[in-house]
């Protein structure tokens, strides 16, 4: 029972939220397909793709038949966004973060270059290294 309402629910949310209710146009696909068969002698399904899918669309006699076609339209479905909203109740507690301590001296560090006045000047002759 499980399996079968799961299956339902999917199939349910697959065909309301996706493009995947376009396949409900399937007999309307066929019905055509039929009226240009009946229409044109030797007609074949792959022309009938072609003419309906990939040549561009012309306002022909039958248009607003052909846009009833499925793929043709964009039935909207993925426009819809739901979203919910759970709320899930938790608490943090970050660890406590000791003082900063103060910068020490350390009276035997010495620095190797010491910068002089002139070198900060902007106009300087060339060096190597």
């Amino acid at each position: 029972m499980r399996r079968i309402s799961a299956i339902l629910f999917l199939s349910l949310l697959l065909l309301t939220k996706t493009e995947l209710c376009q396949l409900m146009k399937l007999p309307v696909l066929m019905e055509h397909f039929r009226e240009h068969g009946e229409f044109y002698k030797d007609f074949s399904f792959l022309r009938f793709m072609r003419e309906h899918y990939f040549n561009d669309d012309t306002k022909d006699p039958d248009y607003a038949r052909d846009m009833q076609l499925p793929f043709k339209t964009n039935a909207g479905a993925l426009l819809i966004c739901n979203s919910h909203l759970i709320t899930i109740p938790f608490h943090i507690t970050l660890p406590t973060v000791p003082p900063a301590q103060p910068l020490l001296y350390h009276p035997h560090f010495h620095p190797s270059w010491i910068p002089a006045a002139h070198y900060n000047d902007i106009f300087q002759p060339p060096r190597c290294c």
